[in-house]
């Protein structure tokens, strides 16, 4: 049975990354929301958001940046699923530092949409 991407520093185990590596391997993980009054949902500029949820909403998600760092992102993911790569390797290459990088933009959009979602219950 795998576990989840852990051991990290915890800037590194946190990132926007970690989570969305975490999340296309198949685990749910709930991360700490630090300082929730200033988080926002992040939405295409096309997409239209209820009115109650208007403040809390940042039109600059852009499919495009998820499209451009798509393939390789899902490639990192299967490299370290398939073994080929540990996952803690993945996260020091893919830190803070690589934020211009395609693949970087796609994680962070991608943990972003994820964070963002509703939580489902298993009443």
């Amino acid at each position: 049975m795998r576990a989840p991407i852990s051991g990290a520093k915890p800037k590194s185990l946190c990132s926007d990354f970690a989570l969305a590596v975490n999340n296309l391997l198949g685990f749910d993980l709930c991360p700490r929301l630090k300082n929730l009054k200033n988080r926002r949902l992040h939405i295409p500029p096309s997409f239209e958001a209820p009115g109650n949820l208007r403040q809390v909403v940042k039109r600059d998600a852009r499919i495009q940046d998820i499209e451009e760092g798509w393939a390789d992102l899902v490639r990192v993911v299967a490299s370290i699923d398939g073994g080929w790569t540990s996952g803690m390797l993945a996260l020091e290459r893919f830190g803070s530092a690589s934020r211009k990088a395609p693949i970087f933009k796609a994680a962070s959009l991608w943990s972003a949409a994820i964070v963002g979602r509703p939580i489902k219950r298993n009443d």
